[in-house]
């Protein structure tokens, strides 16, 4: 085993974040990381024989300077003899950070020796504690240097205390360590409402000239407030907010189509311009967040996370500031410090393209003819529940009115409970509640008709293709039919929700074909009714899927050669 990048991430990061005093116990097990400390002088060793005391010491010189100390040990009973000195850290809130070397933990139980459960030494008395992985790949390297960024963070984040990162070692008298020089490895830093305007002004000079693009998921207040220091953010730094219906953001600078727009980017594959240089995330849970993961993996970027959410969240990859505050409080101050405006043409861009990217349609009868169908005469003062899963999917594909409010359980994105949601939401709702849903989410869930306070102004749409369509890919076709999954065989039973929502006291009607379907809509868009209304739309699996993936292609049909070029002279500007 080759501990060297373990070795540089601890080196380098221990370095930036000014951790300069390193007590140590003489051993094995952390050698490596000794010998690279000790031969670089931006560090103070101490060496204590005795880990009880050596502890202790450390204590003593942060009681003095009022800053993080680390303490290095070798595995077995030397890691646990630091016990007492964590538990009273703990309890002082004091900034110790403990590094321990250890065996493989494959080799634990095994009867190695000096070899026990090292991560749990202190548990109950640290801030934070994490045993990082041998390191054989991207993902490997990347969860260590996140790793040891939360770990040192939490030394002194919502005040001092006590953490542990356990490291593991293959030989370490193979693998002493020698310092030509340690790189800097990504640091992830941390500002909160305490930041002093120095900082804010060096932030937002980050910004210049910088494509800038925010990420604005779900669960985020708005306010008219937090409007306002938005809409002065984007106007500064020429930047577009991305995002889906449901984050029910329609600020200045906003493209709610996102999904939609980022099918297009094939088209642009050799500039650089559709995607940001910072991308700054607001919220969580986006529709579109595996394929803007995708698109950012391979580009050199930034990522800023900003909001009250006090964890670590580096789904990019590439993240480097966390903003602990309100959002608000961060669009205001990095506006107010920023002494230019940026002219990058990047909302027009993104503007050029929403123009020309049109919306996905279908003349066939099928999941996204009725879908739309359906939304395009919903009042505009209703609100609208989505289940998971192709529902979504496909309801995102399509333009809705801003004061149409969407909601869809994406935060853990499961099937189940989307029915009962929508049901407890409606109960209280003076507005139509629509709810878009599938029929295995449907039958998931369908006690949820069940209750009893089931409100009048509940409009419910289920398609019904017998299946569960994103369990199964369209271009698995050929092997669902040799071997049949799930009930989409041959022989599937075709099970209907008529007779359990006529007995819940819905309103029922069906839908067949086109005819059906005018019909069907109208019902749904009315806005007094005695009953709840549902209506199940009898669809075919393949052609569902088949619509859906032909309409993921739509550019390739309609952005013609004139516009391609008209939108590639443009990025020249």
């Amino acid at each position: 085993m080759d501990s060297s990048k373990t070795i540089i991430q601890l080196h380098s990061l221990l370095k930036q974040y000014d951790i300069k005093n390193i007590v140590f116990s003489p051993g094995s097990r952390h050698l490596p990381l000794i010998h690279s400390i000790e031969q670089d002088d931006y560090f103070n060793t101490f060496r204590v024989i005795d880990e009880r005391s050596a502890g202790f010491y450390a204590l003593g010189m942060i009681q003095k300077t009022g800053k993080p100390v680390a303490i290095c040990c070798t595995s077995g009973t030397a890691c646990i003899n630091l016990a007492s000195a964590v538990c009273e850290a703990f309890y002082q809130h004091l900034p110790l950070l403990v590094i321990s070397g250890d065996r493989m933990i494959e080799y634990l139980n095994q009867n190695e020796d000096q070899q026990y459960d090292q991560i749990k030494s202190f548990e109950g008395f640290t801030k934070y504690r994490v045993r990082l992985p041998r390191i054989d790949s991207e993902v490997d390297e990347w969860f260590t240097n996140r790793t040891i960024n939360e770990a040192m963070i939490e030394l002194t984040h919502h005040g001092n205390g006590p953490v542990h990162i356990d490291f593991p070692i293959g030989d370490p008298f193979s693998e002493i360590f020698k310092l030509e020089s340690i790189p800097l490895v990504r640091k992830i830093n941390l500002y909160d409402a305490e930041t002093e305007n120095v900082q804010w002004r060096y932030l937002a000079g980050q910004l210049k000239d910088k494509r800038i693009g925010v990420l604005w998921g779900q669960s985020v207040t708005l306010s008219t407030k937090l409007e306002g220091a938005v809409k002065r953010f984007v106007e500064k730094f020429d930047a577009v907010i991305l995002t889906d219906y449901i984050s029910n953001c329609h600020y200045p600078h906003t493209f709610n189509n996102t999904p939609r727009l980022l099918h297009a980017k094939f088209l642009f594959q050799e500039e650089e311009m559709l995607l940001p240089e910072v991308l700054i995330t607001v919220g969580g849970n986006y529709i579109f967040n595996a394929e803007l993961k995708g698109m950012m993996k391979s580009r050199k970027a930034e990522h800023w996370q900003v909001g009250k959410e006090d964890k670590v969240v580096d789904g990019f990859k590439k993240l480097t500031h966390m903003f602990e505050m309100s959002e608000t409080l961060f669009f205001d101050k990095i506006s107010e410090n920023a002494s230019f405006v940026n002219n990058t043409g990047y909302y027009e861009f993104w503007s050029q393209l929403d123009k020309e990217v049109p919306q996905p349609s279908s003349d066939k009868y099928n999941e996204l003819h009725i879908i739309s169908s359906v939304l395009k005469k919903m009042p505009v003062d209703a609100d609208l529940q989505i289940g998971n899963s192709w529902s979504i999917r496909m309801s995102q594909l399509l333009d809705i009115p801003a004061t149409v409010r969407q909601y869809c359980n994406r935060g853990v994105n499961g099937i189940d409970g989307s029915l009962s949601t929508a049901v407890g939401f409606g109960a209280t709702n003076e507005r139509l509640t629509y709810l878009v849903i599938g029929d295995l989410s449907f039958f998931y869930d369908m006690n949820a008709l069940w209750i009893s306070s089931l409100s009048p102004n509940m409009r419910i749409l289920m398609i019904n293709n017998h299946g569960g369509a994103m369990l199964f890919k369209p271009f698995m076709r050929e092997m669902m039919e040799k071997y049949p999954m799930s009930n989409l065989g041959k022989d599937c039973k075709i099970v209907t929700a008529e007779g359990w929502a006529t007995t819940t006291g819905f309103e029922y009607f069906a839908v067949n074909d086109m005819k059906d379907l005018e019909k069907a809509a109208s019902l749904l868009a009315q806005k007094e009714s005695d009953k709840p209304i549902f209506v199940e739309a009898f669809t075919n699996f393949f052609d569902d899927t088949a619509s859906y993936m032909d309409n993921l292609a739509f550019e390739r049909r309609s952005l013609s050669e004139k516009v391609i070029g008209r939108m590639k002279r443009f990025l020249k500007k």
